[in-house]
């Protein structure tokens, strides 16, 4: 059998921890790692509080600040060292256990550092989403073969695939205090003003859920 884990960053927007927390329960080995971006200021944050809630046989709680988000990644990886497939996510995605399955498969067997999959990001509430991305998301890598060079992306590696799967994001599913704190330093993370992050962040399309979402977050 594979040896499976997740990497989950988290800081102060923790509203979804817990339920990231639990769609990775079935997994060997859980990694939570509880640091501020270097871009972010200081604020309060309860994640290690939700983390010591939540059981399971092997977590692991890192706490730091100041590091580029590639950085936090690539400190995490160094715990899967003996891993076949490691998930990578944030505090605020979640993804069927079928399409986690389906990531596995399309891994699994494969020359691959890395899969990519379809991301929706929920804008406001379960009906309404920012606009399509026009690529695939990092979702699950290799931890022997990969590195981030970027934010969430990988530089030149052995291999990528893109798979039939869909992360579900609720990044922008907050309340307004959290979507300002975001606002204050996402941008300067992705390189350009606050105000075009502002006005990216009102266009939005209608979507229909899937029911397993809107039952799980009732």
């Amino acid at each position: 059998m594979p040896k499976v884990g997740a990497l989950i960053r988290s800081y102060h927007a923790t509203q979804y921890l817990s339920r990231v927390l639990r769609q990775y329960k079935w997994v060997d080995r859980i990694a939570v790692y509880n640091y501020r971006f270097s871009v972010v200021e200081p604020i309060a944050d309860n994640t290690k509080e939700i983390f010591d809630e939540f059981e399971h046989k092997d977590k692991i709680f890192r706490q730091g600040d100041g590091k580029h988000q590639h950085e936090i990644l690539n400190l995490g990886l160094d715990l899967f060292k003996y891993f076949d497939i490691v998930f990578i996510s944030d505090a605020d995605e979640l993804i069927h256990p079928d399409d986690q399955k389906e990531i596995m498969n399309c891994m699994l067997g494969k020359d691959s550092g890395y899969i990519h999959c379809n991301i929706v990001d929920y804008n406001g509430d379960l009906y309404h989403a920012s606009p399509k991305r026009p690529y695939y998301t990092l979702v699950a890598v290799d931890p022997n073969k990969t590195r981030f060079t970027s934010i969430r992306s990988i530089g030149k590696n052995n291999g990528i695939l893109d798979c039939n799967a869909t992360i579900h994001h609720l990044g922008l599913v907050f309340t307004p205090e959290i979507i300002d704190w975001k606002s204050n330093w996402e941008y300067k993370a992705e390189g350009h003003g606050r105000d075009k992050l502002l006005a990216d962040w009102k266009v939005t399309r209608e979507v229909t859920p899937p029911q397993w979402l809107v039952d799980l977050l009732k």
